[in-house]
């Protein structure tokens, strides 16, 4: 998930903020059960106005904002936390149960849905078993939403339209949160006979 933070400090000097970027609530937690050690709660720190921060993984986590008025030798600093927590989810995929690839603009490819995957493999197979499309993607991005990806648009291996009917697709992927996520089912593909 990309997160763009902006600065709305009205007295603040121009390059003298601290962005600091804690790290999964729950990891914190963990770490510190049964310690009396400090625990180093900071992921990172950003010297930026407005800074652009991207959650990899899932977890919860919190933003402070630390605002500098510098005059001279003298400073004035303001701390700032954000409200609400920042929410990354965890890894998801969904996928259609109709494809229509019959050219009318609707429906055409047959898209799957996910989010916070690092890798992801799609096959789609016939009704006999026979794989006749493949699919993959490592170190996959776009965590703003739902990342969706055209895998098949109706052709098979060979280049020729695949026939109306019932297909199978077998779906693995290893999500950012360190989940192997896997997903297989049935779909129906409808096109307009010739």
């Amino acid at each position: 998930m990309v997160v763009t933070f902006t600065n709305t400090s009205e007295n603040g000097t121009p390059g003298a903020y601290e962005w600091f970027f804690f790290r999964n609530l729950d990891d914190i937690k963990k770490e510190s059960e049964g310690s009396t050690a400090a625990i180093d709660s900071i992921e990172i720190v950003a010297y930026d106005d407005s800074p652009v921060y991207t959650y990899e993984n899932s977890g919860t986590y919190m933003v402070k904002l630390v605002s500098k008025k510098i005059t001279g030798n003298q400073a004035c600093v303001d701390t700032f936390y954000l409200e609400n927590y920042i929410v990354a989810d965890t890894s998801f995929i969904a996928v259609p149960n109709v494809f229509t690839p019959n050219g009318d603009g609707t429906n055409d490819n047959f898209v799957v849905k996910f989010w916070s995957m690092k890798s992801i493999e799609i096959d789609i197979f016939n009704r006999w078993g026979k794989r006749i499309h493949s699919w993959q993607s490592g170190d996959v991005r776009g965590f703003e939403g739902t990342w969706t990806e055209t895998v098949w648009d109706g052709r098979g291996m060979g280049g020729k339209y695949a026939s109306p009917g019932v297909y199978y697709y077998a779906i693995k992927g290893e999500g950012r949160d360190g989940v192997t996520r896997r997903k297989e089912g049935f779909f129906h593909l409808f096109r307009d006979k010739d």
